[in-house]
């Protein structure tokens, strides 16, 4: 049996079922309603909170949904992993071309330590 579902409106990897989705969707309904900066664009601040403090340690007791944070984990560690990746190939590539850039400077002063030998004249 499958079970529809529909994605959380701030963790859009978790997969809601039913009844969860709609208590979702009133809670965050509820402190849209509440909130009182009309500055703030996405979720109320207390919705969040209720999101990470309430709603998803209650969650995970539930197998369908702690194997959903487990995947979300591991992929979560893969893209530190692709980040850290590319973070290194970038510094490697801009320390190289720094340590190309301290050649042609030193080879520059060392031109004009030349010429100040040889009276500077041309």
């Amino acid at each position: 049996m499958r079970r529809l579902t529909r994605s959380h409106p701030l963790l859009g990897w978790l997969k809601l079922e039913g009844r969860d989705y709609q208590v979702t969707l009133d809670k965050l309904i509820e402190e849209r309603d509440r909130e009182d900066n009309p500055e703030n664009s996405g979720p109320a601040p207390a919705f969040i909170e209720w999101v990470w403090g309430q709603q998803l340690p209650a969650l995970a007791k539930r197998d369908f949904y702690k194997n959903q944070i487990m995947q979300a984990i591991d992929s979560k560690q893969d893209r530190i992993n692709s980040l850290q990746e590319q973070i290194r190939r970038q510094a490697g590539a801009l320390q190289e071309e720094a340590a190309l850039i301290a050649i042609e400077r030193l080879r520059l002063l060392e031109v004009l330590d030349g010429t100040e030998h040889d009276g500077g004249g041309a």
